[in-house]
């Protein structure tokens, strides 16, 4: 398995869809093509067990629509703390809403509710808005689930089209 920084891969992930030849790949191998030199240089160290960090199905479970959580996530962030850049979400088991809210240092508060269908119990959670948006930008079905296997812990999210594909973004305090 080969780690290599999302934003090393992005854009020659770009040029490279349309390149049609093999590519060397393995430790410190630059690629090299006409166009372009891409090195990446192996990080040689302990990594934490990814399947530890994963999340189980736990007792919260919701699916929303991408493009309306985008909408939210947005209006919400105006005025969230810059250094922070937090979302408190509030979901109540008798309540097929969710509340997003953001805070500042000047103790403005913004709010957004948007439908979900949501399992389990009451449970109030923060996450990093930037962190949110760059998972929902990659996702290519509108509709996706967030899973918590409890209240501190982080949060999976997969689409029902695709259960291969996993995103984990951990909490925040607010």
């Amino acid at each position: 398995i080969f780690k290599v920084p999302s934003q090393d891969f992005i854009k020659p992930a770009n040029i490279l869809i349309k390149v049609d030849f093999p590519l060397p790949f393995g430790p410190n191998k630059p690629w090299i093509l006409p166009f372009l030199i891409f090195i990446s240089k192996l990080i040689d160290g302990s990594f934490p067990d990814y399947k530890r960090v994963i999340p189980n199905k736990g007792p919260y479970e919701l699916s929303a629509r991408k493009e309306t959580f985008k909408q939210a996530l947005s209006s919400v962030s105006i005025l969230a703390n810059e250094q922070y850049n937090g979302v408190l979400f509030e979901l109540k088991e008798s309540n097929p809403e969710m509340v997003l809210q953001t805070y500042n240092p000047e103790q403005e508060v913004a709010h957004a509710k948007i439908p979900v269908d949501y399992a389990g119990k009451d449970v109030k959670i923060g996450f990093n808005i930037r962190y949110l948006n760059e998972i929902l930008g990659v996702l290519p079905e509108d509709d996706f689930k967030l899973t918590l296997e409890n209240e501190q812990g982080s949060a999976l999210i997969q689409q029902d089209a695709d259960t291969s594909t996993q995103y984990v973004v951990m909490p925040i305090r607010i």
